[in-house]
């Protein structure tokens, strides 16, 4: 706990809120809707925050992506009542916004649904990097980068907060300290989103 950093990112499934119930049955109704196999709740609890393509690979190979990112868009807000928020997310965020310190969200998930789960569960992060603002998402370090320098903090005095080894290697690729959340390991691990707090000012 020996380094005070100047910006957090966080990644949004699985560290703000908990959206994994409402994905996997966005997922499904993907599935249904164009004549696709159910994804068995296992083996998208192994995937679960790669990027669209990557579903699209895995698991819709006739779905172009356009019309995927239509249907998550235009459909999301039919799961919304199953985004749990994380206990911690609103204090942390109310604290470092306290204390001066800029935020914000790094998601794979398209601007618009990031949007609605952040607005649903009253989250208001400084900058929101999605995979609609960057040609390469996590893993790639495209929008860590972006958000840093969209918070004008350099890279190597930010630290990121994730729970998956795409947010892990979106990070280290962009000099970003990572600290693992929810048991993913890191250079600092957190069993509670207020163990970041004595990282900061």
């Amino acid at each position: 706990m020996e380094r005070r950093f100047e910006a957090v990112l966080f990644d949004m499934d699985g560290v703000l809120v908990q959206s994994f119930d409402a994905w996997l049955a966005l997922v499904n109704a993907v599935a249904a809707r164009f004549g696709h196999a159910p994804v068995p709740r296992e083996r998208f609890l192994e995937v679960h925050g790669q990027s669209n393509e990557a579903d699209i690979e895995m698991f819709f190979p006739t779905v172009s992506l356009p019309d995927l990112e239509r249907y998550y868009a235009d459909h999301f807000a039919d799961h919304t009542h199953l985004v749990k928020v994380d206990a911690g997310a609103r204090p942390v965020l109310d604290a470092l916004r306290r204390r001066g310190v800029p935020t914000a969200v790094v998601t794979n998930t398209l601007r618009p649904v990031a949007r609605a789960i952040l607005d649903g569960a009253s989250l208001a992060p400084d900058v929101l990097a999605t995979a609609s603002d960057v040609r390469r998402p996590k893993p790639a370090p495209d929008m860590v980068r972006l958000a840093c320098e969209r918070l004008s903090v350099p890279p190597p005095r930010a630290i990121m907060v994730g729970d998956s080894r795409y947010d892990r290697a979106a990070a280290e690729a962009a000099g970003v300290a990572f600290a693992g959340y929810g048991g993913m390991r890191g250079r600092y691990m957190l069993t509670r989103l207020e163990d970041l707090l004595p990282l900061l000012p």
